[in-house]
């Protein structure tokens, strides 16, 4: 449901945005053809800075001029952040990192050429495209946004994407499943 939210986020977006999901998981492959997005396969599942690598060299291949990642647990971005994001990366090179609650990670990355900064992710991430960006001399936009400051890794992140948005697919599902109330059982709520 999450990716469900990012390619309908994705697809209401004021530019034009393909949308590719990176993956080895053949479940993932099917979500991509029913959600009628691209998919590139990966040999085997490596984390997610090598499917990002592998994002970034096929868009270079394929003349892409810019690359947004989203990680999958992101059910919360909006067109807006998508716009506001490709409003602020024209430049090139320049990049927009969009950093998750705490600083630590980041949840958006924009890059424009695709490869104008290395991928980070799971090792301070934030910190580091930042610092990155800083010392190529690649125009940076700090992005600062409710909506892409919380990605879902644990029960109480399920409930604050909800109380963000409960009107996305997850939330639904997540209500439709009983995962909200076992989320708050589970926290004591």
């Amino acid at each position: 449901m999450m990716i469900a939210d990012i390619v309908e986020a994705a697809s209401r977006a004021s530019h034009p945005l393909d949308v590719v999901l990176v993956s080895a998981d053949y479940e993932v492959r099917k979500l991509a053809e029913e959600l009628g997005v691209g998919f590139l396969r990966e040999e085997k599942e490596r984390g997610f800075n090598e499917a990002a690598k592998k994002a970034t060299s096929w868009c270079v291949d394929q003349g892409y001029q810019a690359l947004a990642i989203v990680p999958a647990d992101l059910p919360t971005i909006t067109e807006k952040e998508l716009d506001a994001a490709v409003r602020s990366c024209e430049w090139s090179p320049s990049v927009v990192i969009s950093p998750a609650i705490g600083g630590r990670g980041t949840n958006l990355l924009l890059r424009r050429p695709p490869n104008a900064i290395e991928t980070w992710y799971d090792m301070d991430s934030y910190r580091r495209h930042l610092a990155e960006a800083r010392e190529k001399g690649v125009r940076y936009t700090l992005m600062y946004s409710v909506n892409t400051l919380v990605d879902v890794d644990t029960a109480a992140d399920l409930l604050f994407s909800v109380r963000i948005n409960d009107k996305t697919k997850t939330a639904e599902f997540a209500e439709r499943s009983g995962a909200i109330e076992r989320a708050k059982k589970l926290l004591g709520l």
